[in-house]
């Protein structure tokens, strides 16, 4: 038989017990007076733990449709990274904070962290197309609604660096294509279903700035992958991407890169309408274009990504590098011929036999009489042999026959060189004439190949 201790002691134990269980009850908060209480104070006894659970998620049974929105603000872009200012959104229903009957007076409940801390949200991984995880620093912009059927509004803005594959064949002149995928990486595809919403899933702001970029359009798909798990049996994620399309604004580049390029090649083309013999100002001239275009060129590449492949900038580079190189090279050769002694002999006053001479200023003339008296000597030696070969002419007895003079080809023309063939006439030129006229053939070259160059170039870059 148990001792009266022991006894009391038990009904004590039994006592306390019922009294704990029946003081947890009674800790619950009731919600039957909701409309008088203040936000705060209802939100918590809403959220209370005794009744409301804030890391199971809300519709165990089937997937949690979530809606998702985004809006862009502001976007600049850093070689290949982007910086993004967004605000999104996502809306679902939380049946567990339905508060219809508990507060019916009360129209919706906003909140911000505070509010966000006390109820489930989803946990949104963004990834950028590389599939590298997207930096986002929330800037504490939270705003969170909750309507009486417990309909929840999540909204924050956030800062999102992510990173694109750029493709800067026709730069500045391209077209980008990125893109960013949304995932609840705690949540796979049994769990939640991310969807964009059906009204325009993006909007851009009215003041939407681009420090480089214009936003042609925004493409938004639906799919899935296996989220921030590859390989592990987790199941697959769903996941939200949306691609943006924008080109490069080439206003910057035209005034700060197209512009001056064009100066400095007309700057290059002045030393043709100066003397041959300037030498100083001349050169002086070519040289500081050159250094000029190369500084222009190395201030516009140095904030785009390196890429192993010619750009459209690379070929617009080295073809103005080369006109301006071609006019230093066209004031060395005139300055050559400027400062010869002796006259140019032309077999013609055009340009081909111009610059042929310039170069080879006696070699023509002398290898044409060369030639001649070559030909003089074999023809001559040709008449002799064509005499001694004659047959004797017949005799009549001691005399010969006249009548065959005809027959005996006796009369054999000899060819004197130059009296029926064609006289060359040479022209002289002094080297002063001479550069003064590679000058003004300059003039008019340069600048119709420089033409037809742009015309190319800027088919290319606008129409393929």
């Amino acid at each position: 038989m148990a001792s009266p201790k022991v006894l009391l002691l038990g009904i004590l134990l039994l006592g306390g017990g019922i009294g704990i269980g029946n003081g947890s009850a009674a800790d619950c908060p009731t919600l039957s007076n909701g409309d008088d209480l203040p936000q705060d104070q209802f939100i918590s006894q809403l959220t209370d733990p005794c009744r409301y659970d804030k890391y199971v998620r809300p519709n165990t049974t089937t997937p949690l449709p979530i809606n998702v929105t985004m809006e862009i603000t502001h976007m600049e872009a850093t070689q290949s990274q982007f910086t993004s200012y967004m605000t999104v959104q996502f809306v679902y229903l939380d049946s567990n904070l339905n508060y219809e009957t508990s507060s019916p007076q009360r129209t919706i409940i906003l909140g911000d962290e505070s509010l966000k801390a006390k109820i489930w949200t989803p946990n949104i991984l963004m990834r950028d197309e590389s599939g590298t995880s997207v930096i986002a620093t929330s800037t504490k912009d939270i705003v969170v609604s909750i309507t009486k059927t417990g309909l929840v509004t999540y909204s924050y803005k956030m800062t999102v660096q992510f990173n694109c594959q750029m493709d800067l064949k026709k730069f500045p002149f391209d077209y980008q294509r990125c893109k960013i995928a949304f995932s609840d990486w705690s949540n796979n595809a049994a769990n939640v279903d991310l969807k964009w919403t059906q009204t325009p899933p993006f909007y851009k702001a009215a003041d939407l700035h681009f420090s480089e970029y214009i936003m042609d359009e925004a493409e938004f798909n639906l799919g899935s992958d296996a989220g921030p798990y590859p390989g592990l049996p987790v199941g697959t994620f769903t996941k939200l991407t949306i691609e943006f399309k924008f080109h490069r604004d080439i206003g910057y580049y035209l005034l700060d890169f197209f512009i001056p390029s064009y100066l400095l090649v007309f700057t290059a083309w002045v030393t043709f309408w100066l003397q041959a013999d300037a030498g100083p100002p001349r050169a002086t001239l070519g040289a500081s274009t050159v250094v000029a275009f190369i500084t222009l060129h190395l201030g516009v590449s140095k904030d785009i990504p390196k890429v192993s492949y010619v750009k459209a900038s690379d070929v617009w580079f080295l073809a103005v590098i080369f006109f301006i190189f071609l006019s230093l090279a066209e004031f060395a050769f005139v300055n050559v011929i400027w400062r010869r002694k002796k006259h140019i002999e032309l077999k013609k006053p055009k340009p081909k036999y111009v610059l042929k001479s310039a170069f080879m200023p006696q070699k023509s003339r002398e290898d044409l009489q060369r030639y001649a008296s070559t030909l003089s000597l074999a023809t001559i030696g040709q008449s002799n042999d064509s005499l001694n070969s004659t047959k004797p002419l017949p005799l009549q007895g001691n005399y010969k026959s006249v009548d065959s003079l005809d027959s005996a080809n006796c009369h054999t023309a000899i060819s004197i060189p130059g009296s029926d063939e064609q006289v060359f006439t040479w022209t002289k030129m002094t080297p002063q004439e001479v550069a003064i006229y590679v000058d003004r053939k300059a003039r008019i070259v340069f600048p119709v190949t420089f033409l037809i160059f742009n015309v190319l170039y800027w088919v290319f870059v606008y129409c393929l």
